[in-house]
C-alpha cells in the first residue's frame, strides 16, 4: 500500500510538471538547456523556496527567458532539505522557476499531504539569494504577461509588486515591502528586514487558515485566483476576500512563530505577531444595521453600532478612528446588484423612499473602510419590505 501510494505521489507530480498554467510550453530537462550561454559565466545561485518551506526533494525547474519566451527546456534541480532551501550553477540571464513538492503548514507544524506548484522569476548575474515564496507566485503571471509585450524584466517586475500590494491592501492596509519580493524569505539570515519577512509569513499563514476554515478552498485554488485577479488588474471578488478577512482572526500567530522557529531551527524568524495585531486592530463584523421611516415617511434611515466590533465574538473591542463606514443596499440576497451604495463617517445613512425603484424585499449591509484602504466584514445583513 505504501508503494502504492508514493507512486501516486510521483505519478502526480510528474503530471504538475508537465504543465505550466502560465501558458508557455515547457518540457524536462531531457538535453541540457539551450540558448543561456556558452557556460563560462555561471554563477551559484542559492535560496529557499517558501509557502511555509517546501519539503526535502520538491522538484524545482529553472527555464530560461529571451525575448520575453520561456524556453522549451529546464535545469532542474530539487529541495535540499525540509528547510526549503536549494543550490544551483546557472548560466547568467533571466530565469522562470516553478516548483512543484509539499510544503510545511506553518500553521499546523505538519507537512501538506498534497503537493503544491509555487512559481517566481530569478535573474541570475552573479552569486547571490533567490526565493521563491507567495509574494513571487502572485507576480509571475502578471511579469509572464508583461515580458510577452515586450516590457522589460526590471520594469514588469517592479509593475508587479505594486500590483500585488494593491491587491491585498484591503486585507492588511496599505503596506510597503522594501525589499524584492525574490529577495524576500521567512528568516533573518535571508533577509535582515524583520517587516519584510513577517508580511510575507503573515500572508502564507492567512491563506492557509483560510483553506483550512473553508472547505471549498484550497491553498493551491488561492494562490491561482489571487495571482489570476493580479494578472488581471482586478479587485480580490467579495467571497473570496470575505473569507481571507473572515479567517484572519483564526490565526494563532504566536503558534505560527513556534512552527517556523522548530522547522528552521532558529528564533531568527519571522515574527508575525506584531503585523497580526496591527491588522487586528481593525476586523469589524458590526451587527446587521436596523432601520425606521423618518421625516413623515419621506425617507428611510438606517442605524447600526459602530462603537465596537465583535472580531469574531471578542466583545468590547472600541473600533479605531478614521476612515468611514460603507453601506450597500440590493435587491439581491446576494448583493449581486447594486440598488444603493454610499459612504459616510457617522453611523447612520439616510436615503428617499423615491432612491428606490419600488416595493419588494430588500437587503442591506455595512462594513467599516479604513483611510489606508484596509477594509472590514461586511455586517449581519438587514431584511426589510418597501
Amino acid at each position: 500500500m505504501k508503494q502504492f501510494l508514493s507512486y501516486l505521489f510521483l505519478a502526480t507530480l510528474c503530471l504538475l510538471t508537465a504543465c505550466s498554467d502560465s501558458g508557455y510550453q515547457t518540457a524536462g530537462n531531457d538535453g541540457g538547456i539551450s540558448g543561456t550561454g556558452d557556460g563560462s559565466s555561471k554563477s551559484t545561485i542559492s535560496g529557499g523556496v517558501y509557502k511555509g518551506p517546501m519539503m526535502k526533494g520538491a522538484v524545482i525547474r529553472f527555464f530560461p527567458v529571451s525575448e520575453g519566451v520561456l524556453g522549451s527546456r529546464a535545469v532542474l534541480s530539487e529541495v535540499l532539505s525540509d528547510q526549503g532551501d536549494f543550490s544551483i550553477d546557472l548560466d547568467s540571464g533571466l530565469y522562470a522557476v516553478q516548483v512543484v513538492g509539499r510544503y510545511y503548514d506553518e500553521t499546523s507544524a505538519a507537512f501538506s499531504r498534497d503537493p503544491l506548484r509555487m512559481k517566481g522569476f530569478v535573474q541570475v548575474s552573479n552569486s547571490k539569494k533567490a526565493f521563491i515564496n507567495v509574494f513571487t507566485h502572485l507576480a509571475y503571471d502578471y511579469i509572464a504577461a508583461q515580458l510577452q509585450e515586450g516590457v522589460a524584466f526590471s520594469v514588469a517586475n517592479g509593475k508587479a509588486k505594486s500590483k500585488v500590494l494593491a491587491l491585498i491592501q484591503p486585507i492588511t492596509g496599505a503596506r510597503e515591502v522594501e525589499s524584492a519580493f525574490g529577495a524576500t524569505g521567512l528568516t533573518l539570515a535571508d533577509n535582515p528586514n524583520g517587516d519584510d519577512i513577517a508580511y510575507l509569513a503573515y500572508l502564507s499563514a492567512l491563506i492557509t487558515q483560510t483553506a483550512k476554515d473553508h472547505p471549498k478552498l484550497t491553498v493551491q485554488g488561492l494562490l491561482s485566483t489571487l495571482s489570476e485577479d493580479v494578472r488581471a488588474e482586478a479587485e480580490i471578488d467579495p467571497d473570496t476576500l470575505e473569507a481571507l478577512l473572515s479567517s484572519h482572526a483564526n490565526i494563532d500567530e504566536r503558534a505560527v512563530n513556534q512552527n517556523l522557529g522548530q522547522i528552521f531551527n532558529t528564533n531568527e524568524v519571522a515574527d508575525i505577531v506584531s503585523t497580526v495585531i496591527d491588522i487586528d486592530e481593525f476586523n469589524p463584523a458590526l451587527a446587521a444595521p436596523t432601520y425606521a421611516l423618518v421625516n413623515s415617511s419621506t425617507a428611510y434611515r438606517f442605524y447600526f453600532d459602530g462603537s465596537y466590533d465583535d472580531n469574531g465574538g471578542v466583545a468590547g473591542r472600541a473600533m479605531i478612528t478614521g476612515g468611514q463606514y460603507e453601506i450597500q443596499i440590493s435587491q439581491s440576497e446576494f448583493f449581486s446588484t447594486l440598488e444603493l451604495t454610499d459612504t459616510g463617517i457617522t453611523n447612520s445613512f439616510e436615503f428617499f423612499t423615491t432612491s428606490f425603484t419600488g416595493p419588494g424585499k430588500r437587503y442591506v449591509r455595512v462594513r467599516k473602510v479604513k483611510d489606508n484602504g484596509q477594509v472590514g466584514q461586511w455586517s449581519g445583513v438587514l431584511e426589510f419590505v418597501i
